[in-house]
Order: structure tokens, then C-alpha cells, then sequence
């Protein structure tokens, strides 16, 4: 059953992400497993999981104008998560020059 709710979800997504209207409330009552009207745990991951999947699945047919919305927004926290991990507010000499050619390959 679980296979097939996944089979589900994902060709909900998929009209979710080509602009369905009507697929979004599917898709939460996917996702809302325990119809609390919140994501948390493991609905949360699978909602960020599913969302993630469709954006990556489509990345080659996105209008370039989201594409660059999407990397704006995306690119400072990729940089500050390989360069200050623990979130410390700090980047160490060490920790610069063992990191930071990793931010660019």
C-alpha cells in the first residue's frame, strides 16, 4: 500500500508542479496522513521530499526567470551551510581553507 500511495502522490505532484489547481487539495490530504491540517515528522520530510523531487524532475523545462528566483534564494544558505555548519556566526582560517573550494566544484 505504501508503494502505491507513493505512486500516488508522486503523479499528484507532478500536476501540481504543471500548475494544477485542483491537485493541491489532493495532494495535502496525501501528505496530511493523520488529518491534523499540519505537517510534522514524517509528513513534513515526505511533503519537503516530494516538493524537492518535482523541482529537481523539472529543472531542465523551468522558466530561467524561477530558475534564478530559486538559486538566489538557495545559493547564500549552500554557501553558509558548507562554510559554517554548526552556525556558529563564524568562519575559521581552517575551516575557509579546507571548504571553500568545495562551494565552487
Amino acid at each position: 500500500m505504501g508503494s502505491s500511495n507513493s505512486s500516488e502522490l508522486r503523479e499528484t505532484m507532478e500536476k501540481v508542479s504543471a500548475g494544477d489547481d485542483n491537485a493541491v487539495d489532493k495532494a495535502w490530504a496525501l501528505l496530511d496522513k493523520d488529518k491534523s491540517g499540519f505537517l510534522e515528522g514524517a509528513e513534513h520530510q515526505k511533503c519537503l521530499a516530494s516538493c524537492s523531487d518535482q523541482i529537481l524532475e523539472n529543472w531542465s523545462t523551468l522558466d530561467p526567470a524561477i530558475k534564478k528566483h530559486m538559486l538566489q534564494a538557495m545559493v547564500p544558505g549552500y554557501v553558509k551551510h558548507v562554510l559554517d555548519p554548526e552556525d556558529e556566526g563564524k568562519i575559521t582560517k581552517d575551516a575557509f581553507f579546507s571548504k571553500v573550494l568545495t562551494i565552487f566544484s
